[in-house]
């Protein structure tokens, strides 16, 4: 086999190129991938700023900070990062151990197409976080897709197990303490009832002790996958909790609508404890003043 590096073995003469990742790093169109996601990464064109100055001949105008910037390093391929990515979801790894496997696993070297064998990590932990932010969901969807013709067009797939997809939900009976239609239909009665004491206004039925008895439902959906949530409340009607960063990435297709009740308003609290006097890197440092600030601000 041809090399032009005496000193370092390529992966295709260590690799069996009959392991599924082999054969799937052959047939992925990464050429299409590559061309789909690079518009996204590139270096954007910037309009620049008007500066007004005068010199020996008058009055002038420039515009500076114009065009596209060639600042920061280079980007690494987006071959690396997508393979990461799907190596990452593939193998149910975190951003951490993805990378420090991928440096010990020749299979996933190649799969990311490298030549030759490297113990250094392909990247910092952190790039697989900014890479994901920067490619957003429709560039996951895209993936996937691009992934599930891969699959059916080397046959490790047929098209009928596309016809039905089975989502991990659990349907159960539970007693439910979140804001369900009847308990939300007994706090806006008893708001009213309260207001209109206030204002003086004489009610000639509260229904208080009908709004006791109300029935509390028994059957809870529960999903393990916040990307099904918004979908899956839209679809069955029912009320449920759902984080404002979920129901706002949607960028305004969905459906769902906030409850602005103060009762039915969950706060998490966020709790960061290390020992003291111990050494904390910059990102770490970074996040806990974040912290910090947003406690003092409210």
């Amino acid at each position: 086999m041809a090399t032009d590096d005496f000193f370092r073995a390529r992966l295709d003469g260590m690799v069996d190129m009959r392991h599924p990742l082999a054969v799937l790093a052959r047939r992925m169109p990464w050429g299409e991938i590559e061309a789909a996601l690079a518009p996204a990464f590139a270096h954007k064109d910037r309009s620049g700023r008007v500066v007004q100055g005068a010199d020996l001949f008058g009055p002038s105008v420039a515009v500076v900070g114009s065009g596209v910037s060639p600042a920061g390093r280079p980007r690494l391929p987006i071959r690396l990062m997508v393979a990461l990515l799907y190596l990452k979801h593939a193998f149910n790894e975190s951003d951490e151990s993805v990378v420090q496997r991928w440096s010990e696993n020749v299979v996933w070297q190649f799969f990311s197409g490298m030549e030759y064998y490297s113990p250094k990590l392909p990247c910092d932990a952190t790039q697989l976080g900014r890479f994901r932010k920067i490619l957003g969901e429709a560039g996951v969807e895209q993936l996937l897709k691009t992934t599930i013709e891969t699959a059916v067009a080397i046959q490790a797939v047929k098209k009928t197990e596309f016809e039905r997809v089975i989502v991990d939900t659990t349907v159960q009976e539970k007693a439910v303490a979140h804001p369900t239609d009847t308990r939300l239909l007994e706090v806006t009665r008893e708001k009213i009832t309260r207001l209109a004491k206030r204002a003086g206004i004489s009610l000639k039925m509260t229904y208080e002790r009908e709004g006791k008895r109300l029935p509390r439902p028994r059957v809870q959906v529960e999903s393990t996958m916040l990307l099904m949530l918004p979908t899956l409340i839209e679809r069955t009607g029912l009320l449920s909790f759902i984080s404002r960063h979920h129901l706002e990435a949607r960028g305004g297709r969905s459906m769902l609508k906030e409850a602005a009740i103060k009762e039915a308003t969950m706060h998490r609290r966020l709790v960061v404890s290390r020992r003291a006097k111990a050494y904390l890197s910059p990102a770490a440092s970074r996040v806990v003043e974040l912290f910090s600030s947003a406690h003092h601000e409210n």
